[in-house]
């Protein structure tokens, strides 16, 4: 399902082309582009899988592209297992938009309106106290995928400068925060996952929990339940706890470690 967004090209271009969908305030909900990107892919276990895709078609003649109503995916963590597809942006809200297409500089802008699903009956209240809830768990998404690709490159740069300038007492140093950087690292995500199968095997941290509830929250118009956002609080504030953990070791040991890093010859 989606909407069919055709465009015309009289030439195959030969530089980037651009697509942003901005809802009715002019913010923006989807930017897409005619180069290829692979944030999405993952191990082919299972071949008949059809992921969505994000890049422009960009031949000479008429293009077309179906948006599948979503807002851009949070930030992703490059080489994690999911049950299914990788995380997602929300669904929008029926409503008017606008797609802008450019290219080298030139512009061109087309309204595009989303009708409500003729099977829901009544306000849209209910779908839009959803949407709100769905929002907030994309942002929490987001924050969690960057908090874990920070994490790993903490640690990377902690090895890499115990290899140029390892002894004690840095190494021990540099231990210690490597394993305090772990430990929020495992709570946030489930780091023994190396299939898309092996949360069988694994509980679920934080990031496969807040997966599977933005996924429950798709299967509805309706407003969220009372067990629904006490479920959600309570996965934002561990959240939250764990972000300002992180937050507070890059600023305490995280600083000590790369000072007395710069003070070795």
């Amino acid at each position: 399902a989606g909407i069919l967004i055709d465009y015309y090209l009289a030439s195959k271009p030969t530089a980037p082309l651009t697509m942003d969908i901005l809802d009715a305030k002019g913010q923006l909900v989807r930017h897409l582009t005619s180069v290829k990107s692979n944030k999405q892919e993952q191990p082919p276990e299972w071949p008949d899988q059809v992921h969505p895709t994000d890049t422009l078609p960009a031949d000479q003649g008429t293009n077309r592209f179906v948006w599948n109503l979503r807002y851009d995916d949070p930030a992703q963590i490059p080489g994690a297992f999911y049950a299914g597809l990788a995380p997602r942006g929300p669904i929008a809200l029926p409503g008017k938009y606008t797609v802008r297409l450019t290219y080298q500089g030139q512009t061109l802008t087309a309204p595009l309106t989303i009708a409500v699903d003729p099977r829901v009956k009544g306000p849209l209240t209910g779908l839009q106290q959803k949407f709100a809830l769905a929002m907030e768990v994309y942002r929490d998404q987001d924050a969690l995928h960057r908090a874990v690709n920070d994490i790993r490159a903490v640690k990377n740069e902690v090895s890499g400068t115990l290899k140029r300038r390892g002894g004690q007492p840095l190494a021990a140093e540099g231990a210690q925060l490597t394993a305090r950087a772990s430990q929020i690292e495992s709570i946030l995500m489930q780091v023994n996952i190396k299939g898309s199968e092996a949360n069988l095997n694994f509980p679920g941290r934080l990031n496969e929990q807040i997966y599977s509830f933005a996924g429950l929250l798709d299967d509805s118009d309706t407003a969220p339940n009372l067990q629904e956002l006490q479920t959600y609080k309570t996965m934002h504030d561990d959240l939250g706890k764990q972000l300002a953990d992180w937050d507070s070791l890059k600023k305490t040991q995280l600083a000590s470690f790369r000072s007395h890093a710069q003070g070795i010859k």
